[in-house]
Formats: structure tokens, C-alpha cells, sequence
């Protein structure tokens, strides 16, 4: 149930932008989409959030993330893990 919930979070994340434009121009299920994803990221350290953003959100590839943060890529990859976890646990209510 929890890999379920996680593959809706990252497909919610990579149609962000997109939910957000039609949020923008009044669409009430995606203004609610908007808040969950909102809501639940606001769960998660900081680190975590720019990672899931910069990956889910803005398409950087893993080595592109690990650059920047000066972590391996498997290390950019369990932070974004343990983030989505937590999203998870707000995510399904």
C-alpha cells in the first residue's frame, strides 16, 4: 500500500507545475492536490524538500543533485526516499 502511495506522490510532484497553473485559474481539485503536496513537503527538512523538488519537480537527474549537494548519488536517492516516506504518512489521509 505505502509503494502505492509513494508512486502517486511522485506522479503528483512531477504534474506539479502543472497543477499548479490550473490551481491558479480556480480548479478546486487541483488547488486540493496543490495543498496536500504542499502540506506534506512542509513535513520534511529542508535538505529533503530541494532534493524531492529538484528531482520530481524541476527533472534534474541524480548526478545533477549529487553535484550540487556534494553527495553520492545513492546518498541524494535515500534522502529522497526517507522524504517521500514521510510525505506518505500525510500523503493518505
Amino acid at each position: 500500500m505505502q509503494n502505492y502511495i509513494i508512486k502517486q506522490i511522485k506522479e503528483s510532484l512531477k504534474n506539479y507545475k502543472f497543477l499548479k497553473s490550473i490551481a491558479d485559474n480556480g480548479n478546486n481539485q487541483a488547488i486540493n492536490i496543490i495543498k496536500k503536496i504542499d502540506k506534506a513537503l512542509s513535513l520534511l527538512t529542508s535538505k529533503e524538500q530541494d532534493i524531492i523538488k529538484l528531482k520530481y519537480i524541476e527533472f534534474n537527474k541524480w548526478i545533477v543533485i549529487s553535484n550540487q549537494y556534494d553527495y553520492s548519488i545513492r546518498t541524494c536517492q535515500r534522502i529522497a526516499k526517507s522524504g517521500l516516506l514521510k510525505m506518505s504518512s500525510l500523503y493518505s489521509l
